[in-house]
C-alpha cells in the first residue's frame, strides 16, 4: 500500500497525464476528424478492396513483391478493386478485358467533352 500511495504523490502522475493528453490530442484527435472528413465522400460507387489503415492505407499489404500481391488480393476482391497507397487513392484493374472496357469507356467520355467544348467555341 505504501507503494501506491507513494505513486500517487509524486509528479508521475502529472507526468502520466501529460503523456495520455498528449497522445489524445495529437494522434486520436486527428484521426476521429480525419475520419469523418472521409466518410463525406462518396465513397460507396467505389469498387471493393481490403481493408485499410489511417495513415498508410494500404501499403502494408504490398510486401516485397508487389506484383504478386496484387495478383493475390485480386483473387479475393475481383478483377476491379480500390486501394489507398497512403493518401492516394488507386483503381487497380487486373483483367485485360475490364482494362479495354475502362480504356473504351474513358476515350468515348473525353471525344464528348472535347467535342462539347469545340463546339461552344465555334
Amino acid at each position: 500500500m505504501e507503494i501506491f500511495s507513494e505513486f500517487l504523490s509524486s509528479n508521475s502522475v502529472f507526468w502520466l497525464l501529460t503523456v495520455i493528453t498528449t497522445f489524445l490530442v495529437f494522434f486520436v484527435l486527428p484521426w476521429f476528424c480525419l475520419g469523418k472528413v472521409n466518410r463525406n465522400n462518396n465513397l460507396e460507387n467505389l469498387p471493393p478492396g481490403p481493408a485499410r489503415l489511417p495513415i498508410i492505407g494500404n501499403l502494408h499489404q504490398l510486401g516485397k513483391l508487389p506484383h504478386v500481391s496484387l495478383q493475390k488480393l485480386s483473387l479475393k476482391y475481383g478483377p476491379v478493386m480500390h486501394l489507398k497507397l497512403g493518401q492516394v487513392p488507386l483503381l487497380v484493374i487486373s483483367s485485360p478485358e475490364m482494362a479495354k472496357e475502362r480504356n473504351h469507356r474513358y476515350l468515348r467520355e473525353y471525344r464528348e467533352k472535347d467535342s462539347v467544348r469545340v463546339k461552344s467555341h465555334s
